[in-house]
């Protein structure tokens, strides 16, 4: 044990080097894990015998043994230093407890001095429960007390008298006759604790210290040193409790984000002397005799004057998040790939509440410009952005496959004014029949038109979302090739790191009016967040999830931070470039580098709370199939979407990746689960939540120029 303890205290040593220049945020987070350990239990007595229970020792007072702790437990911050715990395990602690005494024994008709060990082999273990709270002394080391209450499971115990000096030579009397019974162990007993406690209660402490397993740092490994102090005894009215010194790991799954901190003497200084001289503006305004610029090394005289001169103070700086670990002054690599791109097309026309005209989101065309549509223009277009030409899609293939046929079914969320009202059902169906007579010129002979109150297939109508997705038109066919899934052949774009985050200082006497932060490309606008009131601290600029601003030409971005607060007063903060790191497809062409292929396809529409594969999935998957290579890598990431139970939907989400990843028979295929975790889609939509429902398959194969 002593060995273990040393070794403990200098990896800590060591690890707190290490992990010197990131903290964590101060937002809270929670760890859940599984815990073990290893302890040595000490057993303090003050008894002659156990109640009811035959013993000739003089008193029990001390006995040790081993045991183990195995489980789990939960932990919250509810403060930036201060978390609490629930643990929760099997507790084993068994002791053996000893005692001696001198007695004159017989021996050959003779007493002679000998040494009787008496013994209570206890067999002890209970489920415990343990609320603790921690105190971090730094982000990884931490200090815990709190409470252990044990619950008893196993009350057993095995005792016996035994002749130990001289051993074999001498026996006990036998009380009856008065001669040597020829034995040299008695009272022997095997039986319950008689009166034994059902609750035990000891005080818990113990440090600990963090090491991660992962660049996310989302995986923990915690070593942990520990002990317990026995408050109440193992039987009721005794003097029998229980120390325990625990050597203890813990493997942790953690929410924690983290940010750098620079180096002394680099940019932080100077940020850290700015947020500074922000937060005393005011007493400076006040006060010159206390201006902090007279104590402080200032590196920017402008700033200074700026807050001489005005109470409005703004500042602004960027940094990178990947993996969710911060990287100051990052650069932004961007990389282009071929890509295959394949969107399922959702069939389904949603509708506003008690209304029958098609929504402005859907895209719609003139009759003079149907000759002029072309499918394959959507390359390179976003899901939903694909979604919303669906009438269009619709309307070019059944041009093009003159035989086939489609069924519209008009369907309400029969509640409100839409309570059994299949005449607004029917007016449904019928403006999207319109549009394809009308406007795209298909027969209406190929057009049946239905009506209904909830779709056959309904999401829960006792919610807001669900009655939104049973507002809606059905598009049904007889043939595949009208609703089949838009394939595009693309040029997709990967930018890493994927999130830039904005921190945001401002600080004046008359609040915020309004403020904006703008993103630029040259003197392209980019990107741009904007609000009233107050600034938020951190903005997340989600480029790589977004598609939207990636540049594309320059080798640098630029950033501004305006803010004009109630009195008319405004500040702009400039800042320092982004720069930008760009290998476009056409550079690896010329440097005929390797390369590889990033496919993606979707499937959606699953039967409700099922993981089987529809009809139309497995045809997709087949197609995915024909598609890989020997040396293709298959990622398959199971999506929910916000309604539900978000465990059960997590459950569902990965088992229909699982099954997909069967029907592909690849051996380099890797699932993941990520249910609600990450929305890929607007959830306020209804749409967005039913494209939110799918499994994506993502397909790196490498390729040569």
């Amino acid at each position: 044990m002593k060995f273990f303890i040393v070794l403990f205290f200098i990896v800590i040593f060591f690890a707190v080097e290490l992990h010197s220049q990131m903290v964590k945020t101060d937002d809270p987070y929670s760890n859940i894990g599984l815990y073990f350990d290893y302890h040595l239990n000490i057993h303090n007595a003050n008894f002659q015998k156990l109640p009811g229970i035959d013993n000739c020792c003089p008193k029990f007072e001390s006995g040790s043994g081993t045991g183990l702790f195995i489980g789990g437990f939960f932990e919250y911050s509810f403060l930036p230093s201060l978390s609490g715990t629930l643990r929760l395990g099997y507790n084993s602690m068994s002791s053996l407890l000893k005692a001696t005494e001198q007695e004159y024994i017989s021996q050959g008709g003779s007493g002679v001095l000998g040494v009787i060990e008496h013994k209570i082999d206890a067999s002890l273990s209970a489920i415990s429960i343990q609320p603790i709270i921690n105190y971090y002394i730094t982000d990884q080391f931490k200090i815990s007390g709190g409470l252990s209450a044990d619950l008893m499971l196993t009350k057993q115990f095995s005792q016996s008298e035994e002749i130990i000096q001289p051993k074999g030579q001498v026996s006990f009397i036998d009380t009856l006759t008065g001669l040597p019974s020829g034995e040299y162990i008695r009272n022997r007993k095997d039986s319950i604790i008689p009166d034994a406690s059902s609750l035990v209660m000891s005080l818990y402490g113990g440090i600990s210290y963090e090491f991660q397993l992962n660049k996310s740092r989302s995986l923990l490994l915690i070593p942990e040193l520990s002990f317990t102090y026995g408050l109440t005894p193992f039987v009721n009215n005794l003097t029998w409790s229980a120390n325990t010194a625990k050597l203890g790991l813990s493997l942790v799954y953690s929410t924690a984000e983290y940010r750098l901190i620079e180096p002394k003497g680099g940019p932080s200084d100077v940020l850290d002397m700015k947020l500074l001289l922000a937060e005393n503006e005011i007493e400076v305004l006040g006060n010159p005799d206390n201006l902090i610029y007279g104590a402080y090394d200032i590196r920017d005289n402008a700033l200074a004057d700026n807050i001489l001169q005005s109470d409005l103070f703004a500042f602004v700086y960027a940094v990178g998040i990947n993996e969710g670990i911060e990287e100051a002054k990052p650069i932004l690599h961007i990389e282009e790939f071929l890509s295959l791109n394949m969107r399922p097309l959702l069939n389904y026309i949603f509708f506003d509440y008690n209304n029958a005209d098609i929504p402005y989101r859907y895209k719609k065309i003139n009759s003079d410009d149907v000759s002029k549509y072309d499918i394959n223009s959507l390359s390179n277009e976003p899901t939903l952005p694909t979604y919303y030409q669906v009438l269009n899609i619709i309307g070019r293939r059944m041009k093009e496959n003159i035989t086939t046929k489609i069924t519209l079914v008009g369907c309400n969320s029969d509640n409100g004014k839409e309570k059994a009202n299949k005449q607004l059902s029917q007016k449904r169906a019928e403006v999207v029949s319109d549009y394809f007579t009308k406007v795209w010129g298909i027969n209406p002979s190929r057009i049946s038109v239905k009506s209904r109150n909830l779709p056959e297939s309904a999401s829960n109508n006792t919610t807001e979302d669900g009655m939104q997705e049973n507002r809606r038109v059905e598009i049904l066919s007889d043939s595949y090739q009208i609703l089949e899934p838009v394939v595009t052949n693309d040029t997709i774009t990967k930018v890493n790191p994927p999130v830039i985050r904005f921190y945001n200082n401002v600080k004046t006497a008359n609040g915020i009016d309004n403020w904006k932060l703008q993103v630029y490309e040259e003197s392209s606008l980019t990107k741009s967040f904007s609000g009233r009131d107050s600034v938020p601290a951190k903005l997340d600029w989600l480029i790589d999830k977004e598609k939207t601003g990636i540049p594309k030409t320059y080798e640098k971005l630029n950033f501004t931070l305006d803010v004009t607060d109630k009195s008319g007063k405004s500040q702009t903060a400039k800042s320092d470039l982004i720069q930008l790191d760009q290998i476009t497809l056409k550079k690896k062409q010329e440097n005929k580098s390797g390369d590889k292929r990033i496919d993606y396809y979707s499937l959606i529409l699953f039967q409700f709370n099922s993981a089987e594969l529809s009809p139309a999935n497995t045809q997709i998957s087949q197609y995915i199939k024909g598609n890989l290579k020997e040396n293709s890598k298959i990622l398959i990431s199971g999506y929910s979407d916000r309604m539900g139970d978000e465990a059960h939907n997590l459950d569902l989400s990965e088992q229909r990746a699982k099954n997909l990843g069967k029907t592909l028979g690849s051996k380099n295929i890797y699932i993941r689960a990520v249910g609600a975790n990450d929305l890929l889609y607007d959830n306020e939509l209804p749409e967005g939540r039913f494209y939110c429902r799918t499994v994506v398959v993502e397909v790196e194969t490498p390729i040569k120029w």
